[in-house]
């Protein structure tokens, strides 16, 4: 069978098609596991996976074809540990329930699978052959966990003692042009920010354990130097206004 894409959509719907034609990151011909069983895991494993995962869950809150979802992704920015490629990634969203794959065949909906589709001797040679996506009621529930201005509330409120080194580094890295690590941590050193151990006059922590915490929780974007992203700013704001 030659899977096909409808003369309408995206360039990337052509290349989806053949994506899933040379059966490559398949949605698996098995029972998908619950949520709280796979996903959890997986995002745990996975922390830079986090902001990506809730952006494309959010995006296809209503349904959007495969290729406009890869294109999304691929537009980022996302940390710079995520690498993952953009087909693959929302293949990988749909394996674990967080998104729902939809097998459109002339345009019409296919009750089956892209594996289906390989047997399936009713659908022709020249059938045109579509994908969408569309997020789960798991999926929704599990971005609205992953939002960075859930994760950064819960960061700060969370964690009361570490609070103020956490809003400071959001306030360094407002300025325009970010501030890059070895500025940041002089910063808080210089301010008292970061604990240190009576005994040995050792650190606690190290600056870098702020840094990389709101960078996962998506209040901080590597650009060159550490930037905040809106949603730092929008804490900032919200912390100045208690």
């Amino acid at each position: 069978m030659t899977y096909t894409a409808t003369q309408d959509a995206p360039a990337a719907e052509q290349r989806v098609a053949n994506f899933f034609a040379e059966g490559a990151a398949r949605p698996a011909r098995r029972e998908r596991p619950a949520v709280s069983v796979a996903a959890a895991p997986l995002l745990e494993a996975n922390p830079s996976f986090a902001a990506p995962t809730c952006d494309l869950v959010r995006f296809c809150d209503r349904e959007r074809s495969f290729a406009e979802a890869v294109e999304h992704l691929a537009a980022g920015p996302w940390p710079k540990t995520f690498v993952a490629q953009p087909d693959a990634f929302a293949s990988l969203l749909c394996d674990h329930g967080l998104l729902s794959l939809h097998v459109y065949v002339d345009g019409e909906p296919y009750a089956g699978t892209p594996d289906d589709l390989v047997d399936d001797e009713a659908v022709g040679p020249d059938a045109a052959v579509s994908y969408g996506l569309r997020a789960t009621d798991e999926g929704r529930a599990v971005a609205a966990g992953l939002a960075p201005r859930a994760q950064l509330r819960r960061l700060i409120d969370e964690d009361p003692a570490s609070a103020p080194a956490h809003l400071r580094v959001l306030e360094l890295a407002s300025a325009p042009e970010g501030r890059s690590r070895d500025a940041i941590a002089a910063a808080l050193r210089a301010e008292g920010l970061v604990p240190v151990d009576e005994r040995t006059g050792l650190p606690r922590v190290f600056p870098t354990y702020y840094i990389d915490n709101l960078e996962r929780a998506g209040g901080l974007l590597w650009e060159s130097t550490w930037k905040t992203t809106r949603e730092g700013r929008d804490l900032l704001e919200e912390e100045r206004d208690r």
